[in-house]
């Protein structure tokens, strides 16, 4: 049962696969149809019109035996009877043929040798009743019993069929061929735009388009697949040119990173660098925001007032600054200080101003400030401080005291 069924599933695969095959198969099937139909017609058309002339001639025929009888029949001539009817014996299509008198009786007549293979069927029977007419009075002399034979008729109805097959055959096979080798030139663009899809889904742009140049629907369906080959090539080149594009800039930014990260460490240990410096420096040094907030302390300054660098960070330099000596005291002395030095132009000398430790005792002390551009608006300030001579503490109050 497979063996079978394997031939079949490859006919319907084909079936499916092939247009061409569906497409000539069907224009075959259809001009089989019509030439049939046409053929029938054509036979049924062809017999008709050769029964009737078939019974033409056995009409005529009979007409004119009939008048060859009719005066031997009056005269009762039987030897003329006789000669008619055996002049009719070397006519092939006579296969039978009977003169009988006005009773029945039979007078003459003759069965050809060739009724006896074909019967009945193949011949026309013709009965005729036999008149003369003497004057103006019309006798009847007996009648005539005539088969007339069809095998003529049918063998040129056949041999018409024959022709007619033939021809319509031939005609249906060049038209099967014809169509079939159009179907052929027309289906090749359709299976060269197949191939090059396929083609153009694996990734491969070198493809083959015989529609190319035609004015038709092929011809435009060609032309869009090819445009789109080359916007498949553009994409595939502005991908790559990315792709590149992408590991350049990924260089870029890996150098720029690690170039930022050395400027960052190099940052990071200068500063390092110059809070150690700043920490061990002899004078103590404030750094002051643009408000005048405490945002830097150094140990000396721990030292020399007594607070503790998390106790002064944001608190206004004020609180500690009493003010110049000979001048206004307090906050608006040193505001005003703070805004002398904001100018840019700060005083190029110490002064001396009265201070306070963190246990409220009094400290004149000497100050100096520097202002620091931040870039744009933004400045800030260094205090740099140290105890008038003569008033340092020891070093178990915290700061050393020495007499001038």
């Amino acid at each position: 049962m497979k063996p079978a069924s394997e031939p079949l599933r490859r006919l319907l695969d084909m079936w499916r696969r092939d247009i061409v095959l569906r497409l000539a198969v069907s224009v075959f099937l259809a001009v089989l149809l019509s030439t049939a139909a046409y053929t029938t017609y054509a036979v049924l058309t062809l017999h008709a019109s050769a029964e009737r002339q078939l019974q033409e001639r056995s009409e005529r025929l009979a007409t004119v035996l009939t008048q060859a009888l009719a005066r031997p029949l009056f005269d009762i001539n039987g030897a003329a009877i006789t000669s008619v009817v055996e002049a009719m014996r070397g006519t092939p299509e006579v296969l039978d043929l009977r003169v009988r008198a006005p009773n029945g009786a039979e007078l003459a007549g003759f069965t050809a040798a060739a009724a006896g293979r074909g019967g009945a069927h193949d011949a026309i029977a013709v009965h005729r009743e036999i008149s003369f007419q003497d004057g103006a009075r019309r006798y009847l002399v007996g009648a005539l019993d005539l088969a007339y034979s069809r095998r003529e008729a049918d063998e040129e109805l056949r041999r018409q069929l024959r022709h007619a097959l033939a021809v319509n055959l031939l005609l249906a096979l060049t038209i099967v061929g014809a169509i079939f080798s159009v179907a052929r030139k027309v289906a090749r663009p359709f299976a060269d735009i197949q191939h090059a899809l396929e083609e153009l889904s694996q990734g491969r742009t070198n493809i083959a388009l015989s529609g190319i140049g035609r004015a038709d629907q092929v011809g435009r369906l060609s032309a869009a697949v090819r445009s789109f080959r080359d916007t498949l090539m553009r994409l595939r080149d502005a991908e790559r040119e990315l792709r590149e594009l992408n590991g350049d800039l990924e260089q870029k930014i890996d150098a720029r990173t690690a170039a930022l990260k050395q400027a960052v460490q190099v940052a990071r240990d200068s500063e390092t660098k110059l809070l150690a410096i700043v920490d061990t420096a002899l004078d103590a040094v404030v750094t002051l925001d643009g408000a005048g907030r405490i945002v830097g302390w150094n140990r000396q300054a721990e030292a020399i007032f007594g607070h503790a660098r998390e106790t002064v960070l944001g608190q206004p330099l004020d609180m500690l600054v009493i003010g110049p000596r000979g001048q206004g005291g307090g906050a608006a002395g040193m505001a005003g200080y703070l805004a002398a030095a904001g100018t840019g132009a700060p005083p190029d000398r110490r002064i001396e101003v009265a201070a306070r430790r963190a246990d409220g005792s009094a400290l004149p002390i000497e100050l100096a400030i520097t202002r620091i551009d931040l870039g744009g608006d933004d400045v800030a300030f260094c205090a740099f401080i140290r105890a008038v001579a003569g008033h340092e503490r020891r070093s178990g109050d915290g700061i050393d005291r020495h007499e001038t």
